[in-house]
């Protein structure tokens, strides 16, 4: 099972059905998913339980249109920095895990990193 693609699935059929919170498994990836979420503003916020078990996540109404995962447990899928995509011309969202960390494919092709493609967001 595909914890993340739950949890992005989880994020999408929220917004659309126009709920504000959402309630998910604690999981240090997803939190970091979270924290690139909020810097680009997908996301209005987040909290973590105090035991660890779950987040609380207030998103914004709408926002998610498209969310696809696009490295599975399968299937991993790797890039280099030059070849980090541009979703919708560079409108959407690229989420990589790269030795610096989980950040976005923007400033993953500012600080010269490549890595694995978790998601694509718009």
């Amino acid at each position: 099972m595909d914890t993340i693609a739950n949890f992005l699935n989880q994020l999408k059929t929220s917004s659309v059905a126009g709920k504000e919170k959402v309630v998910i498994r604690y999981s240090g990836l997803k939190l970091n998913i979270l924290k690139v979420l909020k810097t680009n503003n997908y996301v209005v916020d987040f909290k973590v339980d105090e035991s660890k078990d779950f987040i609380e996540i207030t998103i914004r109404r709408d926002i998610f249109s498209h969310v696809k995962r696009i490295s599975k447990p399968g299937q991993r899928i790797y890039t280099r920095s030059v070849h980090i995509p541009k979703p919708l011309s560079g409108y959407g969202l690229v989420i990589l895990s790269t030795p610096k960390g989980v950040i976005s494919g923007k400033e993953a092709k500012k600080l010269g990193v490549g890595g694995e493609i978790i998601c694509e967001i718009w």
